[in-house]
């Protein structure tokens, strides 16, 4: 189901420098840039036939994150 790919770690940094360590919703600085705690999003869910690719992946802060799902997000989950 929801398993990312052994890559991830490397993957979602690689769209948080794609997107300049800011939220793509609010703006919010993260990394070296700001204190916002940022998540690499699914713009078209995993669930929903979405894949772990990059063009389907977008920075968030965390806070963004929860209020697009609904509920509380982790950042990775261990396996």
């Amino acid at each position: 189901g929801d398993r990312y790919p052994s890559d991830w770690n490397s993957r979602r940094k690689k769209v948080y420098k794609q997107d300049n360590h800011q939220c793509t919703n609010c703006g919010a600085l993260g990394g070296s840039r700001g204190t916002a705690e940022l998540h690499a999003h699914h713009q078209t869910p995993i669930a929903e036939g979405g894949s772990h690719q990059y063009h389907n992946l977008t920075t968030v802060c965390k806070s963004c994150h929860e209020d697009i799902h609904g509920h509380g997000v982790g950042g990775r989950r261990s396996s």
